[in-house]
């Protein structure tokens, strides 16, 4: 596990490049800094997550709509970018056609990270 990201300023999570034996000290660091996104939720829920040609629908409705399905789409795509930004060579490649955060997290990475050998 490396900490590449020297410019950001969460420069303490580690990427996580699945080779290492470190995916528990990688989960709670993301984790946290999920935490202080106000985004964990996408990453430990199943959601009902719309898609974005719904959520947008939804979004330019003139029936007075709320906003709620386009942040709801929008934050779950933005816990999936974290995700994949601290994400390097065969975790990345095994969560690349995930579209939701939760299924990239725990049930592609999270699985495969309890047993390090299989990524």
């Amino acid at each position: 596990m490396s900490t590449d990201n020297k410019d950001d300023k969460y420069s303490g999570i580690p990427s996580f490049d699945g080779t290492e034996e470190d995916y528990p000290e990688f989960e709670i660091k993301f984790m946290s800094f999920l935490e202080t996104k106000d985004l964990e939720e996408y990453a430990l829920e199943d959601m009902d997550v719309p898609e974005k040609a719904t959520a947008k629908a939804a979004r330019t409705a003139k029936d007075g709509a709320s906003e709620a399905p386009w942040e709801k789409y929008q934050e779950d795509k933005r816990a999936l970018a974290y995700l994949k930004r601290y994400l390097k060579g065969s975790p990345l490649l095994l969560i690349k056609d995930c579209r939701m955060c939760y299924d990239a997290y725990v049930k592609d990475l999270k699985e495969q990270g309890k047993d390090n050998s299989t990524i």
